[in-house]
């Protein structure tokens, strides 16, 4: 697969992209009985440095 011209997150424009899961967290509260929620994108994103950092997300395994 080729690598896009842009961060599929941020569209910052780079050539440091990275295939990831994008990771949706949803902290234990009392509102949602105590239940911390982690959820997975169905398919891969390409992601710059700066949001491999800054945002929840697990590699993709080669």
């Amino acid at each position: 697969m080729d690598t896009p011209a842009e961060c599929e997150s941020c569209a910052r424009p780079g050539t440091d992209l990275v295939r990831v899961i994008r990771v949706w967290v949803t902290p234990a509260t009392w509102e949602n009985d105590n239940t911390e929620k982690v959820s997975e994108a169905p398919s891969p994103e390409w992601w710059c440095f700066s949001c491999r950092t800054h945002y929840p997300h697990r590699p993709l395994e080669s």
